[in-house]
């Protein structure tokens, strides 16, 4: 795998993580 193809993953993968945590604590603060 390409250092580019990692890189992106590792962004979906965060980016999945942050999305839910925000929509499980998101209720409380919206």
């Amino acid at each position: 795998m390409s250092d580019i193809m990692i890189a992106f993953i590792l962004g979906i993968i965060e980016g999945l993580a942050e999305f839910s945590s925000i929509s499980s604590t998101g209720h409380l603060i919206y």
